[in-house]
């Protein structure tokens, strides 16, 4: 792990502001978080506005209903490390500013957002998740996959392969946070040893390391593995060396992508990190590896496309956490009861009908993570401003909320 980046999220998923770290991520976890949250919360200050939610995208799997970090391959962390609870501690160290001015407290280890008490604080909305579950949220609510039913994303950061499944705008995260794994798939039998204790996975044969490897070039340490591998497939593709090389792990890819298709079935496959930088290389070669091997042939063809999105993971624990805090106010109280607690309702009355004190807008919805589809908020349709403005009250209400977000 290079180090990380915090960004600052407004509504819609827009990035306002990133901060990049620059450390080389230590042995202590709480460490590594109390430097993630200071750079979150001075990005906060530098704009002048207030959290709504918080959300921690991590490349590792955290296991639910806890939070906890299973077998960190490569970060240098113990197996169990209470992730999210030392996410709270770090907000609630940092005084992270949330809605009218409160500020960030420790919710105990196990508790959900939905069980936080009325007026719960910005630290019990504080969400983790694994990188490449987030990545896809994001693409799915903003980006490349807007309209999939059955979105696969599979995707490679500095180390190793990750994978997601969105099955009709919700994550699939198995019984216990821990689905989708899709690193550990075999794609060569006698390949390099793997991490997890076989050989030949997806992890260790279609990611960084193994194209740098594999066309003869000594990683350096002056930047990640990731941008060393983009930059040589896009400076270097026509040395014959490179080009192999790519083709090596495309047709890898490939394999684990049709095996995934066949178990799956998914409408839209999406390729992030170095994945993204093949598909472009070379996407007649990829596709045509998956449907050489996918059950249905060609006839059966997923549409292969990459992620648009350039900071999907920090986006999609923006979308998490935004949720988790929609479901707090949902949780029995008035729309006023909210207001006074710091909630985010965006609502229209229905037009002709007067709103009483304490009543809930009919046809409105929670309005961060769907502020941009003003059909869901209670707009009706000769109210609605034109394609791509949001109209005068929408605006205030974008202009002075957003979440920061760190990975």
């Amino acid at each position: 792990m290079d180090g990380f980046r915090a960004a600052l999220v407004g509504l819609g998923g827009r990035i306002v502001a990133t901060a990049p770290g620059c450390m080389t991520v230590p042995a202590d976890p709480a460490a590594v978080l109390d430097a993630i949250v200071e750079a979150g919360a001075e990005l906060l200050r530098a704009s002048g506005r207030h959290c709504l939610g918080a959300g921690l995208p991590v490349p590792l799997a955290v296991a639910e209903p806890d939070g906890t970090a299973l077998n960190p391959l490569h970060v240098a962390w113990q197996a169990g490390v209470p992730v999210r609870e030392l996410f709270w501690r770090s907000h609630a160290r940092a005084g992270v500013p949330g809605p009218g001015d409160a500020t960030v407290a420790v919710a105990p280890a196990g508790s959900s957002a939905t069980d936080s008490a009325p007026g719960a604080p910005i630290g019990q909305t504080g969400q983790t998740g694994n990188d490449v579950n987030l990545a896809a949220l994001a693409e799915y609510r903003h980006g490349a996959a807007r309209g999939a039913r059955q979105l696969l994303c599979v995707a490679t950061g500095h180390r190793g392969v990750g994978g997601a499944l969105v099955l009709d705008g919700r994550l699939h995260t198995g019984s216990s946070g821990l689905a989708l794994d899709v690193g550990h798939l075999t794609v060569h039998e006698e390949g390099r040893a793997c991490h997890c204790g076989s050989r030949g996975c997806l992890d260790v044969e279609v990611d960084p390391l193994a194209f740098l490897t594999a066309a003869g070039r000594e990683p350096g340490p002056e930047v990640s593995l990731l941008q060393q591998a983009r930059d040589l497939l896009r400076d270097e593709y026509a040395d014959p060396s490179v080009r192999a090389a790519a083709h090596l792990l495309i047709d890898r890819l490939g394999r684990g992508l049709a095996g995934l298709v066949n178990i799956l079935n998914p409408d839209r496959i999406i390729l992030g990190g170095l994945h993204r930088d093949l598909l472009d290389a070379d996407p007649e070669r990829l596709r045509a590896v998956v449907a050489e091997r996918s059950l249905w042939g060609s006839s059966g063809g997923v549409p292969l496309l990459p992620c648009t999105l350039d900071y999907n993971s920090p986006v999609g624990a923006a979308e998490l956490a935004l949720g988790s805090r929609s479901s707090t106010t949902r949780s029995g109280r008035s729309a006023p009861e909210a207001t006074r607690a710091g909630g985010y309702r965006c609502s229209v009355p229905r037009a002709g009908r007067p709103r009483t004190p304490g009543a809930r807008t009919r046809g409105a919805a929670w309005g961060v993570r769907r502020l941009p589809r003003l059909a869901r908020i209670g707009v009706p349709a000769r109210r609605r401003a034109p394609e791509g403005r949001l109209p005068p009250w929408a605006a205030r209400c974008a202009a002075t909320r957003s979440a920061t977000v760190c990975s």
